[in-house]
């Protein structure tokens, strides 16, 4: 017998939160518990945590520890630690925090303000640079995502450069470079040519040695004089002594890369004793005096040091808040501890993702990944280059009215573009965000979980979401494909519909609304869980009292919300190429892809039917005329995709796994949640069911298989917390809990065990 992980209402314990009910006519809006503070301390930390998001964005002088936009790995660092923070202790800040908070605000104001002021002061660093697609140097030079506003490629702060240190990140381009199968080769040897142009600062009268070393072609001029060159089929080194007088020096150098020799460039100079790589401070876009030079270097020391002086302040603010919540998980009883430390827990669960994120590949900051011909993520990381360098229509160089509408899902380009703005043109980023954005799907899951069944099953569910991502998610959030996204957007939909239904503030609809219109652009099939969710949501609300009118009205509002965000797709697609499509062209294709037609079916017939001039994608036409001429045959098509989707992988040819295991047995305590539980068929949970048959049906009318089983697996993301459910129930977990809401006790399901 499985016992539900809820308890009943009358359970012994302290109740530290208290949760009062108004009538469904006055919205059901619940009282809030002074515990988490006043309005206005509330004010007072976002005040704080604006402050401190502002100080790390703002930029500052180029050579200090945190110079702003794109974000190094402390500055990303920083941010989502304080994200966490904000996350995990907001409630002992705004109980505890107001006076300290009030001495924190102007001091954090005064670094911003000190930030600027340096900044404006600070001097450009570093050389121009252009960068070319040939090693001729030839035609128009190519552009970077991190200096869209400059007249050169980029602006390099070094001239050392082996292999993948060369940021050559335009070659990800889909459209010129996309070479695969034969051509495979092609991609792992094509040429580039660099040449850098700016001022180099000699501190001080004397004689100077220089080294070039390269593979391949590549100069070193000085005041428009060639000092060196160097020109070997392998690597080689030439060298020069050099009598300068301190000051500035015009500085040319040049480079092509000779296949299949990998890139390799290094300019160094003998200074204070040491052979060391000509980098900044010495090397300016042009000239600088020493007055100018030696005041920047002070501009940059003091710059470091108000960094370093932040760093302290957000390091100790943050231990001071752990140390508040210790003490005060110390003095609670044992069901009020578990109550304290939940948040703190979750915080710390997202430092140690973070860490697992960050700290392995920290070896791949500003490095150049050359992606795989014929892969997705070529092609979103194109599109993605697109938006940041042509703007947001994604015209990918057409004019307007004859480019191509979106091939793709829509969204995920956009948000692998803000990826980008946000960390940088190197995938180091955008990587530690996607594989961050996986703890953050696990929170949800987990609050999911425990607003609808309780701690207990939302324990058992997050130890049920960390085998899901390490056995499948993890994989996916390496690679730049859409679910990185969709595994976060999705449950944040899920959950803001939860909350609505429990609490029926219109802020959690707007929300629910917003991120299942992200969700819609992302998977286009989501849509067609809308009209399920309005339905659940509206019999809820009709169930606790509400007019029909007014329950009306608010699924409109969800509609209005979803439906606004995903008209943005055939408004840019009638816009860019003359055609209000809706959903992705690539769309027919997975119809297709495993749904092939018989021997019976006759694919000429397609051209005639009445539906052909409306249905211009000729794989949908054709799997159009395969239902019409063999029904049966279609339906037997089915039947390998219902097998794949549920965890035999053996059932389609092209998978290389026979069986997952571990998703078989979700779909077995799924299925036992929803039999054994009243729980788990109350109308909260229909929302995830509605979207289980929803995605279930999407897999076998469309293809589950690309790229193994990652299309599939949003599914079990919205199945973990009913398996979570069951597991707890199996094992009888009891945290002396409840569900943290109403929605247990109102109309449509009982926590009671069974």
């Amino acid at each position: 017998m499985l016992v539900s992980a809820s308890t009943r209402d009358g359970r012994a314990g302290p109740e530290p939160r208290t949760s009062v009910q108004s009538s469904p006519a006055a919205g059901d809006r619940r009282a809030v518990s002074p515990a988490r503070g006043t309005a206005a301390q509330r004010t007072t930390i976002v005040v704080i945590g604006a402050l401190v998001f502002a100080y790390v964005f703002v930029t500052g002088h180029p050579l200090s520890l945190l110079p702003g936009v794109p974000l190094g790995p402390l500055s990303l660092t920083v941010v989502i630690v304080w994200a966490v923070t904000l996350f995990g202790f907001h409630s002992v800040a705004s109980a505890h925090g107001s006076k300290v908070a009030h001495l924190l605000a102007p001091v954090l104001l005064g670094m911003l303000l000190a930030k600027i002021l340096l900044s404006s002061l600070a001097h450009d660093v570093g050389l121009d640079a252009w960068y070319y697609a040939n090693s001729r140097f030839q035609g128009t030079h190519e552009r970077s995502t991190d200096f869209p506003g400059l007249a050169a490629t980029r602006r390099d702060r070094e001239l050392g450069f082996g292999g993948d240190e060369f940021p050559i990140h335009f070659l990800n381009d889909v459209q010129r470079f996309n070479f695969f199968g034969e051509e495979a080769d092609r991609r792992r040897n094509l040429p580039y040519s660099v040449r850098w142009q700016g001022a180099l600062y000699v501190p001080r009268d004397g004689e100077y040695r220089f080294w070039l070393t390269a593979s391949g072609p590549a100069t070193l001029s000085i005041e428009g004089r060639l000092l060196a060159s160097v020109d070997a089929a392998g690597r080689d080194t030439a060298s020069v002594v050099l009598t300068m007088a301190a000051g500035t020096r015009d500085l040319q150098v040049s480079y092509a890369r000779r296949p299949p020799r990998s890139g390799d460039l290094k300019v160094e100079w003998d200074l204070d004793g040491r052979r060391q790589v000509l980098a900044v401070p010495h090397l300016f876009p042009g000239a600088i005096s020493h007055e100018a030079w030696q005041r920047d270097r002070w501009v940059a020391a003091a710059a470091r040091g108000v960094d370093v002086a932040f760093l302290v302040l957000v390091a100790l603010t943050t231990f001071g808040l752990m140390a508040i919540t210790m003490i005060g998980v110390a003095r609670a009883g044992p069901v009020e501890r578990w109550r304290r430390l939940e948040r703190p827990l979750l915080a710390a669960f997202l430092v140690a993702v973070l860490a697992h994120a960050m700290l392995p590949r920290l070896d791949r900051v500003e490095k150049s990944t050359l992606l795989g011909g014929g892969q997705d993520w070529l092609t979103h990381e194109s599109f993605a280059r697109d938006i940041l360098v042509n703007g947001p229509l994604m015209t990918l160089g057409q004019p307007l009215g004859e480019g191509r509408t979106f091939y793709a899902q829509p969204f995920y380009p956009y948000a692998l573009a803000a990826m980008h703005r946000l960390t940088g043109e190197a995938l180091f980023g955008p990587t530690v965000l996607q594989l961050f954005g996986l703890g953050i799907s696990g929170v949800l899951v987990y609050s999911i979980a425990r607003r609808l069944f309780g701690a207990p099953a939302a324990l058992a569910t997050f130890v049920i979401f960390l085998g899901l991502r390490a056995w499948h998610l993890d994989w996916v959030a390496r690679r730049l494909l859409s679910e990185s996204v969709y595994f976060v957007v999705l449950p944040a939909a899920l959950l803001c519909l939860v909350q609505y239904l429990d609490e029926r503030r219109r802020r959690q609809l707007v929300l629910a609304g917003l991120f299942l219109g992200l969700a819609v652009v992302t998977r286009g099939p989501t849509l067609m869980y809308l009209p399920l969710a309005g339905i659940v949501v509206y019999c809820a609300l009709r169930r606790t009292g509400l007019e029909a009118a007014v329950a009306l009205t608010r699924v409109s509002l969800l509609f209005a919300i979803v439906l606004g965000i995903a008209a943005l797709v055939p408004l840019r697609n009638w816009v860019v190429a003359g055609q209000p499509a809706l959903v992705a062209s690539s769309s027919g294709v997975n119809l297709q892809k495993l749904h092939r037609p018989t021997p019976k079916v006759r694919l000429g017939e397609a051209e005639r039917r009445w539906w052909a001039p409306y249905v211009q994608d000729a794989p949908t036409r054709e799997t159009l005329e395969f239902i019409v001429q063999d029904p049966i045959g279609y339906a037997r098509s089915y039947v390998p995709l219902v097998l794949y989707t549920l965890g035999y992988a053996a059932a389609i040819e092209e998978s290389s796994v026979a069986v997952w295991p571990e998703l078989i047995l979700m779909n077995l305590l799924y299925l036992a949640a929803i039999i054994a539980l009243p729980c788990a068929r109350k109308p909260g949970a229909g929302l995830l069911h509605a979207f289980v048959a929803v995605h279930f049906a999407t897999m076998v009318i469309f293809a589950p298989y690309d790229y193994d089983n990652r299309l599939v697996l949003p599914m079990y993301l919205v199945m973990a917390p009913f398996a979570g459910l069951a597991a707890a129930g199996l094992v009888r977990l009891d945290l002396r809990d409840r569900p943290a809401g109403a929605s247990a006790i109102r109309a449509g399901g009982s926590p009671e065990a069974v």
